[in-house]
Formats: C-alpha cells, structure tokens, sequence
C-alpha cells in the first residue's frame, strides 16, 4: 500500500495541475491567488473521497469532476451570472455511491464548488451537530433557508438579492431576523 504522503502529494499535484487548467481556458493562468483556491478546493475533493474509499484513482476522479464545476463556476463568474445555490446530499446521492448519509454529507457539502476555503461552517464534526443544524434550518422558512445557503455560498447582499428575485432590503431584514432569532436561540 503506497505510503500516505505520497497519495497526498499525488492527489496535490493533481489538484494543481487541474485548477492550473482550468484557468488557462479563461486565460487567468497568471491569477494565482485564484489557482489556490481552486486547488485547494480540488484537493479537498479528492482527499475525502481518499479518505472514505481509500482508492487513490477514485479521489482523483472526484477532483476531475469537481474541476468542470469549477470551470462553469467560473464561467458563469465571470459573465456576472448569479450562482446557483448548492443543495444539501440526498439519501438518494449516498445510496448511489455506497456511503452512508452523514459520511456522503460530510464528503459533498465540505467539497462544494461553492463553499469558500476556509469555510468550517459546513464541516462539523458530529452527527449530532448536523442533526442541530438540520433542525435549525428546518424551522425557517423557504425563504430565509435560501438565504442561509446563499450565505453559505459566500453571496453577497445584491447577489442574494438577485438569485431569490427580491428587493436588497428584503435580503437585508430577513438577515437581521435570521442572527437575532440565532442568537436567541443559542442563548447569547
């Protein structure tokens, strides 16, 4: 069995090589900061799956497929088109692969083209952290859970605004309701 590190170089230089691709296709292959991200994100991709399946040809897989969302993100970035909001694993997504459904959430939400590096929001550690989450989200409105994934999804005010078809200032109060109602409720 090929030694940890080595698997991790591999899936890195792979990641890199993908994301040096991609920006080459829009002709951003001096944009590093953005190569970064991307690879970071790749990797991320491809570790988990390395990780859960140990098989270093199928994380290499996922990093493939998730590097076309990263080309269409991208793309549809740079036509100043709104982004879609990213949707939560189904059980039918985890029984297609095989995984259960707290490791299939684990393994798509934390490696969504859309979530931002760094963003631990999405990657809690427990089963029952995400059953607290779910409830959470279960108890707002249609509305308002749009808005939290969009803000999950890094989204600012105007594109929120855009993606849901409402005014700024709807965006803006149902913010306001949602942090206070947050607050409220983790007892701060």
């Amino acid at each position: 069995m090929p030694d940890h590190k080595e698997v991790l170089d591999r899936l890195d230089r792979y990641a890199k090589a993908c994301a040096r691709n991609i920006l080459r296709k829009f002709d951003l292959g001096h944009d590093w900061h953005r190569s970064e991200d991307i690879a970071q994100v790749l990797f991320l991709a491809g570790w988990q799956v390395w990780k859960a399946k140990g098989d270093e040809g199928l994380a290499k897989h996922r990093i493939s497929s998730r590097a076309k969302n990263e080309a269409e993100r991208l793309r549809a970035e740079l036509k100043n088109e709104p982004q879609p909001v990213p949707d939560l694993p189904t059980a039918s997504d985890s029984e297609r692969d095989g995984t259960d459904a707290t490791e299939a959430y684990h393994v798509e939400s934390a490696s969504s083209p859309h979530r931002p590096v760094g963003m631990s929001a999405w990657s809690r550690s427990s089963p029952l952290e995400d059953m607290i989450v779910q409830e959470y989200l279960d108890s707002l409105t249609d509305r308002q859970r749009r808005i939290v994934e969009c803000r999950m999804a890094a989204m600012n005010v105007k594109e929120i605004a855009s993606t849901l078809g409402v005014s700024p200032s709807t965006v803006e109060r149902e913010l306001v309701h949602l942090k206070k109602g947050f607050h409220r409720d983790q007892g701060d």
